[in-house]
């Protein structure tokens, strides 16, 4: 099986125009929406039990795509340009992918697909689909053009936090838990854009808080404890 990232705050809906390829058997997709933040599911070969752990959000088994163990490829397209690729090798997370149930997770949604040092074994044995990959999680620290840093304090916290932004222009602070579900959202527009943060009603954890300006973003971890 394989997932894709939507790490864009819009909707990203997909149609007949796009596909998905090993390079021999191809797929287009039905229409179907990956929210913002957001992961679609896709089986393209089911295991020897004949059944997956989860349920996909795409199923794709008819269409002759096989990812076989020792080396790959999977290429997404939309109406036949490359959208984004990849050709994997049986060394990327080896021995713990090499048929033992432990998937081949990205590390990075920001670098490069083919870069092997990107990829790593899934610390949980299946895989975590539809949620954040186990390895670091999908979100990582970015800093926006102006290039001063997102600033959380204290960190870890037990009551609340103050999310200190200093960019200097508006823009939307937003928070996810882990299992990426946005939890909180606020557009701020002041000089300094600092808020303050209580959560209520939700577990200790670790929560993403992302601020989005109109041209980019930037991530980081923030750890609630009691």
């Amino acid at each position: 099986w394989v997932e894709l990232y939507n790490y864009s705050r819009s909707d990203a809906v997909l149609d007949s125009n796009w596909t998905i390829s090993d390079g021999e058997g191809i797929f287009h997709f039905p229409t179907i929406t990956i929210r913002g933040g957001g992961f679609l599911t896709i089986v393209v070969h089911l295991p020897d039990t004949g059944h997956l752990p989860f349920t996909p959000d795409v199923d794709a088994t008819d269409h002759h795509i096989y990812l076989r163990n020792d080396s790959d490829q999977v290429i997404i397209k939309y109406r036949g340009t490359v959208i984004d690729s990849l050709t994997y090798h049986s060394s990327w997370g080896a021995p713990l992918t090499d048929g033992r149930g432990y998937t081949l997770e990205r590390i990075s949604a920001y670098r490069d697909s083919n870069d092997s040092t990107n990829w790593s074994p899934s610390r949980v044995l299946g895989g975590t689909p539809g949620a954040i990959n186990s390895c670091t999680g999908v979100f990582e620290e970015q800093t926006i053009t102006d290039g001063r840093k997102l600033s959380i304090y204290p960190n870890p916290f037990n009551t609340g936090c103050e999310i200190r932004t200093h960019i200097g222009k508006s823009a939307t602070v937003e928070i996810y838990d882990f299992s990426g579900k946005l939890i909180f959202s606020r557009r701020i527009n002041t000089e300094k854009g600092n808020i303050y943060w209580m959560p209520k009603d939700i577990p200790p954890g670790v929560y993403i808080i992302k601020v989005i300006t109109d041209k980019d973003f930037q991530s980081s971890k923030a750890i609630y404890i009691r």
